[in-house]
């Protein structure tokens, strides 16, 4: 949890910040869920893919959305990793997906 986080959560616990933020914070807890939702194109007017999605998580947790390409690679390429490397493969498909700020990986996503 990153700072700006822990001053509003804290701050929300007086009367005060209560008062003042039940209007943000009471739709938010009534709310409280992880829902995803995609209309497809023959489902809208301009025949375009609408993804959306719900979370549950606290006020200042944003979700990033990533967009990674397609990429090839040369034979025998290695991927580098923290500990070890092991063998590149041929290509990768692109990938479209959400992920909260402070974690590695799609939480959802989809690909080519």
């Amino acid at each position: 949890m990153d700072n700006r986080q822990t001053v509003f959560m804290e701050s929300a616990k007086t009367p005060e910040v209560r008062e003042s933020t039940s209007f943000i914070i009471e739709p938010i807890n009534s709310l409280l869920a992880c829902d995803i939702g995609v209309a497809l194109p023959d489902a809208t007017q301009a025949g375009y893919t609408i993804l959306g999605k719900n979370s549950d998580r606290p006020i200042f947790d944003s979700q990033c959305l990533e967009f990674h390409p397609r990429q090839k690679f040369e034979a025998g390429e290695m991927l580098h990793l923290e500990y070890v490397s092991i063998p590149q493969v041929e290509g990768i498909y692109t990938t479209l997906g959400s992920r909260p700020y402070w974690c590695w990986g799609y939480e959802e996503g989809g690909s080519e």
